[in-house]
């Protein structure tokens, strides 16, 4: 390494990290299953998608299908994934369930899913439980009390008098010569 090298990094360092965005950092996009069309326009992206499952299925060749109500949005689970989810299948556990789940919106046939391939994808949602959450709003300071309040300092106003009167006239060969 040069002697440059080190400067080098340390000013790539100071340039690039404060721009990178962790994972805890990034904005999560939150869409109710019944939302297909939305859903849909968000192909290839990170999304959370919730709502409650129904008729929810295995294919012959052991593919689950978790469907949601009122909705074309569908979870699928290939077999070579099952070896995942320790506590049964995903169309069994799922089912007429209110689920969130996590993942990357692709298209099949023209319509929008998730592929489920671990368990921690997915969230159980209580009954009353509020979803998505509500951001928390930032902070903003409390107005001052009426007694903290400081009045500006009011300058009386000048007489109509004075005002009102003219000036003399300044002669200017006084001043130049």
């Amino acid at each position: 390494m040069t002697r440059q090298s080190p400067l080098i990094v340390a000013l790539l360092a100071a340039f690039l990290l404060p721009g990178a965005v962790t994972a805890d950092e990034e904005e999560t996009i939150y869409l109710a299953a019944a939302e297909a069309k939305e859903i849909a326009g968000r192909e290839g992206e990170k999304v959370t998608v919730h709502g409650i499952t129904k008729d929810s299925s295995k294919s012959a060749s052991g593919t689950n299908y978790v469907n949601f109500e009122s909705s074309e949005f569908h979870l699928v689970t290939f077999a070579s994934d099952l070896d995942q989810f320790k506590e049964g299948e995903p169309h069994e556990i799922y089912n007429d369930k209110r689920i969130a789940v996590d993942g990357v919106i692709s298209i099949y046939r023209g319509k929008p899913q998730i592929k489920l391939t671990s368990a921690n994808q997915v969230r159980f949602l209580a009954e009353d439980e509020i979803f998505p959450p509500v951001k928390a709003k930032p902070e903003q300071p409390a107005p001052p009390e009426p007694e903290e309040m400081k009045e500006a300092p009011v300058t009386p106003p000048k007489p109509a008098e004075e005002e009102a009167r003219p000036k003399p006239p300044v002669d200017w060969k006084l001043y130049f010569k």
